[in-house]
This record gives C-alpha cells, structure tokens and sequence, in this order.
C-alpha cells in the first residue's frame, strides 16, 4: 500500500470559487459603503494596504488570504443573505473573532 499525505490547505484552495470571491467583494463594498468609508479608510483600520484592499474590492483575488480575512472580519458587517440584486447586512454585528464566517462568503459552500 502506498501512503500520500494531502495538506488540508491544498484542499482548501479549490474550495473558493468565482462566485464566492465576487460575495466577498460585495460584503466589503456594502460595508464600506454604510460606512460611508473609501478604501484607504478601510485600509488604515485594518493595518493593511489601500492596494490590498483594492484587489479585494474589485474581486481580483484567486482565493482569500487568512491574513487578509482576519484583519478585516472585525470590520465587516455580518451578511444575513443575498438576495437576487442585493446584499442584507446585519449593521448591528461584525465578523470580529469569526474571521471562518467571512472568509466562507467566498467558497463554495456558503449557505447564506
């Protein structure tokens, strides 16, 4: 018999799809938005880059970096759903500690 080891994190790369970057995307801009902040703001509270940022707005991202998705859960309203052309945000809760919740908004099996 002959053994192969798969690290879970290779796995995890094929779970984040087109659809679920562009949801991602879609909780930043509407959080932004309400927030009334552009994205050097958001940037700046998160301790990251306004270029990072971007990429994550517009959705020019293959797949979520957990480093990305941590500094920014606790600023990004909790999505309640999407609904055909628009987003429900729950303003009163952020992602916060819960950064698996965020970053699940971009995979495949977001339930939302």
């Amino acid at each position: 018999m002959t053994s192969i080891c798969i690290l879970k994190s290779e796995l995890d790369k094929q779970r984040y799809t087109a659809a679920g970057v562009a949801r991602l995307a879609l909780a930043i801009k509407a959080t932004m938005h309400y927030r009334r902040w552009s994205e050097r703001v958001l940037a700046k509270q998160a301790g990251i880059s306004h270029v990072t940022v971007n990429k994550y707005v517009r959705g020019n991202i293959s797949e979520p970096q957990q480093e990305i998705i941590k500094a920014l859960a606790p600023l990004i309203y909790r999505v309640n759903s999407f609904e055909e052309d628009k987003i429900i945000l729950d303003t009163t809760a952020c992602y916060g500690e819960d950064w698996e919740a965020l970053d699940s908004l971009a995979t495949d099996s977001f339930d939302g």
